[in-house]
């Protein structure tokens, strides 16, 4: 075999680093290579009879949840992943959800755009699920001093109004 064939072999069966916004944005082109993409497991796992479906968000929340940042930083962005029921691992943890940030996994997978073998849905078809990080509880940011008096004034809001409301229209007595 000359060196130039093995080059395309291998660089047809490497796996390249890339985001979900680069598969999003060319889908055709990315459209049955081989690719890794690194992020955070979020919803459930979907375990089938011989396959688990996952979402995986590869956004800058993955990193950092929105309730441990000081500001928004872009919308929710993700794909979802079918890995082989022995690429699951449940030492991962919870996937991402309210108060969790689930495990960051590294997925090597095959980029399936519309495929027609599967009522076509894009997704990305796991050849290899690496965890980088398990999931873990989110810490939040202590609440701003402006959101708890406003709560305190509109308890204390509705109290006068349920007391006034009272006063002016007393029970009836038989």
């Amino acid at each position: 075999m000359t060196r130039f064939a093995i080059a395309v072999i291998l660089a047809a069966t490497s796996h390249v680093a890339v985001s979900v916004a680069e598969l999003d944005t060319d889908p055709e082109t990315w459209n049955g290579r081989h690719v890794v993409v690194t992020g955070e497991i979020v919803g459930d796992y979907s375990i089938r009879a011989d396959v688990v479906w996952v979402q995986l968000n590869d956004d800058d929340y993955a990193e950092t949840p929105l309730a441990e940042r000081e500001e928004p930083s872009g919308g929710n962005i993700g794909i979802g992943v079918r890995m082989p029921l022995d690429a699951f691992d449940d030492s991962w943890g919870p996937a991402g959800g309210y108060g969790i940030r689930g495990p960051i996994v590294e997925v090597e997978a095959v980029f399936r755009y519309n495929s027609p073998d599967d009522q076509g849905e894009t997704f990305l078809d796991a050849t290899s699920v690496e965890m980088a990080e398990p999931s873990r509880p989110i810490e939040p940011r202590p609440g701003s001093p402006l959101g708890a008096s406003i709560g305190v004034l509109l308890a204390l809001s509705g109290a006068a109004l349920w007391w006034f409301g009272r006063e002016r229209h007393p029970a009836r007595r038989s």
